[in-house]
């Protein structure tokens, strides 16, 4: 179709006809004859890129989802007559191994993947950098205007293209992958990232040789004018950078309204215009329209599930607990599972909080008749500080809320049992402790098994409402306190210096509840014990001044030869890291047979980040 002369220069932005794909039969080589084999050669020929770069791109992916997913496939149906042989044990600690071991960057707070995610990433590294300079020819060595693109951003841009669906498939909440490889979403979310970084190096490695190339000959003015390709090159490479940026972690942490509100309106403008960029571009259509319909399709299920599962009618009532901890509870008949968290969208003048919706753990079991979820939420910045602000002036106020979940959870290793389980929790982590205590108590209650909580946090206001809510989960299962149950305890660790403990005694109440309990107060050598931690025996919880030593506490709790330890943390990077690295070092005792260590150790973290 020729272009009207009339026409801005930069229309049309999409040619016509349009056509799922474009010539594959090259046109007739103008150049010598070396040079025309040169362009014909299997690396660098353009007209067959998305063969040689695109779909191994795909097959290297689908094969990464395809090894958890057999993984997933196996732990979940080997007979339990195997699960418990010496050899099944070290195999599946080698796993966790990889799976929890993280490291610290000296002098900072900063902490790196897992020791498997790294040798994941840098397997990924390998191959895309395999493949992008592996071949050589990044530029023609001749010019001319029948050369087409370089090398170099011909195969990127194929490799981009074939990254598409998968940072889709990654990124939405539900996502098919965690049905086939049993990983929670927000873990999967974490390589949504990671892929969207490698789309943006590939893009930029896709742009700059082709401006360099048309600058070399002279041409770049004159293509740039010609038509709208390169005007929708730079508005998709340009919304592909804002994307990029602004789903950083701190971005995401300080501006999480912002964020969410920026992007999904980005990514429609960068699939709008590199489908526009990429007509007649071979099969790059089809990489695309797979995108699009993959997001669709999961956020159709999504929605209906919403409407059908929850309706469009539910309530949340906003109450301040203290000036720290802000409870939402919401009337609901849903089935959940300890661990997960919903996504709550309210219907209300929030002003651009409105326009997203927010993960929040949810606290609670569902129940029989008349359940209800509830949230405990520190307050903060945009949705939950305004939420606080409205409870504070209308105490017990309602809003119409939008459920959208549940999302996350435990694998099915939780529901099977451990001999002796921890919870860890820091600031309001404590809130998601609660569910996880309701269902250990459902399970274990009247066993030998043994429980430990233990809390950190900031908020000496705190245990108000936390010996509160955990009072009535343990009268739910008929035990008065928790000096009723020897093999429970509870340590909270008030780590605020301007906390004050105000020390409650029962005169016919031992001073310790257990054995237990004393070794979960873990103090700090250089504070003495009588000015740092007493405890609240008539109550059976431990509290203290002092900041956990995390790291000796997980291992002294593993230290009981052929137990089954479940560890369950909630709370800060650092907080996750101390937990995992004492975890990951158990997990080399189990593998080396180690006697005097458990036989087997679970982890399962929530972090505090979006």
């Amino acid at each position: 179709m020729a272009k009207d002369p009339n026409a801005p220069w930069f229309l049309p932005l999409i040619h016509y006809p349009l056509s799922l794909s474009g010539p594959r039969t090259p046109p007739k080589c103008a150049q010598k004859p070396d040079q025309c084999k040169f362009m014909r050669s299997y690396w660098i020929n353009w007209y067959q890129a998305d063969y040689v770069y695109g779909h191994p791109t795909v097959y290297f992916l689908a094969t990464a989802i395809a090894i958890f997913t057999i993984f997933h496939i196996v732990s979940r149906f080997t007979p339990q007559s195997i699960k418990v042989k010496p050899v099944w044990r070290r195999t599946i600690s080698l796993c966790r191994f990889v799976a929890y071991k993280s490291f610290q960057v000296p002098g900072t707070r900063l902490v790196t993947p897992p020791l498997g995610a790294i040798f994941l990433v840098a397997t990924g590294l390998i191959y895309f950098f395999s493949m992008v300079l592996a071949p050589g020819g990044y530029y023609y060595p001749f010019g001319g205007p029948n050369t087409n693109l370089p090398p170099l951003s011909a195969r990127t841009s194929w490799m981009m293209l074939a990254c598409l669906p998968f940072v889709i498939i990654l990124g939405v909440k539900a996502s098919p992958v965690k049905f086939v490889t049993g990983i929670s979403h927000e873990k999967l979310n974490a390589w949504h990232g990671w892929i969207g970084w490698v789309i943006f190096v590939l893009s930029m490695v896709h742009a700059f040789p082709s401006i360099v190339f048309r600058a070399r000959n002279g041409q770049l003015f004159a293509t740039f004018t010609k038509d709208g390709v390169y005007l929708t090159g730079i508005i998709s490479i340009c919304s592909l950078a804002i994307l990029t940026i602004l789903s950083t972690r701190w971005v995401r942490a300080r501006f999480y309204e912002a964020f969410k509100a920026s992007h999904m309106f980005f990514v429609i403008v960068f699939l709008v215009f590199v489908t526009c960029h990429a007509t007649f571009a071979l099969t790059a259509w089809n990489f695309l329209i797979a995108s699009m319909v993959i997001y669709t399709c999961c956020l159709l299920y999504a929605v209906f599930r919403t409407l059908f599962y929850h309706g469009i009618t539910r309530t949340a009532r906003i109450r301040l607990e203290t000036p720290h901890t802000l409870r939402i509870s919401i009337p609901s008949n849903s089935k959940w599972r300890p661990g997960q968290h919903m996504y709550l969208r309210f219907l209300t003048s929030l002003g651009l909080n409105a326009l997203s919706s927010h993960p929040f753990s949810i606290c609670t079991l569902p129940a029989p008749d008349n359940g209800e979820m509830v949230f405990f939420v520190r307050p903060r910045g945009g949705i939950t500080k305004r939420l606080a602000t409205l409870a504070s002036k209308s105490p017990d106020r309602t809003l119409p809320v939008l459920l959208d979940g549940p999302y996350g959870g435990f694998s099915p290793r939780w529901s099977e049992g451990f001999d002796r389980t921890i919870i860890i929790a820091g600031g309001s982590g404590a809130g998601f402790t609660l569910g996880v205590i309701q269902d250990w108590l459902r399970i274990a209650v009247g066993s030998a098994r043994q429980l430990a909580v233990v809390i950190a946090t900031r908020d000496t206001e705190m245990r108000e409402w936390y010996m509160v809510e955990l009072h009535r989960i343990l009268q739910e299962q008929g035990i008065s306190s928790l000096v009723d149950a020897s093999t429970i305890s509870v340590s909270i660790h008030e780590t605020s210096d301007a906390s004050s403990i105000n020390t409650v005694t029962s005169p016919s109440a031992p001073e310790l509840v257990s054995d237990v309990e004393k070794k979960l107060v873990v103090e700090d050598p250089t504070s003495p014990s009588s000015e740092n931690t007493s405890s609240i025996s008539s109550s059976g919880i431990t509290y203290s001044t002092t900041r956990p030593d995390l790291y000796t506490l997980v291992s002294e709790y593993a230290a009981v030869a052929q137990a089954t330890v479940g560890v369950v943390v909630c709370g800060p990077t650092t907080m996750i890291h101390d937990v995992s690295d004492a975890t990951a070092d158990i997990q080399r005792k189990i593998m080396a047979g180690d006697p005097k260590t458990a036989s087997e150790l679970w982890m399962h973290s929530e972090p505090f980040s979006y």
